[in-house]
């Protein structure tokens, strides 16, 4: 599910801001963007994000302010004068004309910046974790908003299978029955005159219903799109679970349209495999 986090906090002279993105994923993705002199921060971090989050590309910025440094760009100018005079004898020794301009100046001054390197003391890391989890909830509420919307509308697609279901029980049943009336049908449309209580006929029959029955199917389709309902009303992450339950009922579905000979039944079939599809595309990506 998609979401976004953000807070931020004071620390003397320094400002700290924590930004949190989501987008869907089938699995968890974590990327963290933050000062190099607090990259030890990234495990702790982690454990924090999958003790809430199970799924998603998490993306995670972390940004820090000092007020007391001054604005625009400094840097060590007896290392810059080091730096352009160790390149200046390097090119000579290579017979390579040298020549300063500005822009060669500038990268290198921004090479030799030196930025006051940011505290990392176990006071600094409770700050940050504070401001973290602060973000992190932002997330988290944003996120169970759009499952709830998202359980609300999966909720309403499994109970129109329940219905098609119900449809397809109801334009099954005495099927035996009208396959035997159309065999004879057919055999006298051939003028092949057979007794109802012939053995072939009735054997032909017989193996139709045996091939033809979809009750096993039916059941376990019902039994599915049920447990589907309640664990949508689990506090526990279901979308593994759901997803599971989705390849099972494509499976079945497809048992019951190759039994099934009937082109109505095949229809119906089809439509709630269309919409087993929107529901899998849906749980693929919740918590």
């Amino acid at each position: 599910m998609t979401g976004y986090g953000r807070a931020s906090s004071r620390h003397h002279n320094l400002e700290i801001s924590v930004e949190i993105s989501a987008i869907n994923r089938r699995n968890l993705e974590l990327f963290f963007i933050l000062p190099k002199e607090w990259l030890a921060y990234e495990n702790p971090l982690t454990n924090l994000i999958r003790d809430h989050v199970h799924r998603g590309k998490i993306t995670v910025t972390i940004q820090v302010k000092d007020f007391e440094k001054p604005e625009g760009l400094s840097w060590n100018e007896p290392a810059l004068n080091n730096a352009l005079s160790l390149l200046q004898s390097f090119c000579k020794k290579q017979n390579i004309p040298f020549q300063l301009a500005p822009d060669l100046v500038f990268n290198i001054a921004k090479s030799l910046s030196t930025q006051s390197e940011l505290p990392s003391s176990e006071e600094l890391y409770t700050v940050l974790e504070n401001t973290f989890l602060s973000a992190l909830r932002a997330l988290i509420a944003m996120r169970e908003k759009e499952g709830a919307n998202l359980r609300t509308d999966i909720e309403a697609r499994i109970n129109q299978l329940l219905s098609s279901l119900e449809l397809v029980k109801s334009k099954s049943q005495n099927g035996a029955v009208r396959y035997k009336e159309l065999l004879l049908h057919r055999l006298k449309q051939a003028d092949l005159n057979f007794d109802l209580n012939d053995e072939r006929v009735l054997k032909e029959i017989a193996i139709f219903a045996d091939r033809s029955d979809t009750s096993e199917e039916m059941t376990r389709i019902e039994s599915h799109l049920h447990q589907s309902l309640a664990e949508l009303l689990s506090s526990n992450p279901v979308g593994r679970k759901l997803d599971f339950i989705c390849q099972e009922l494509s499976r079945e579905y497809n048992t019951l349209s190759a039994k099934s000979n009937n082109l109505e039944i095949i229809q119906i079939i089809l439509d709630s495999k269309n919409e087993l599809e929107r529901i899998r595309e849906q749980v693929q990506n919740i918590e």
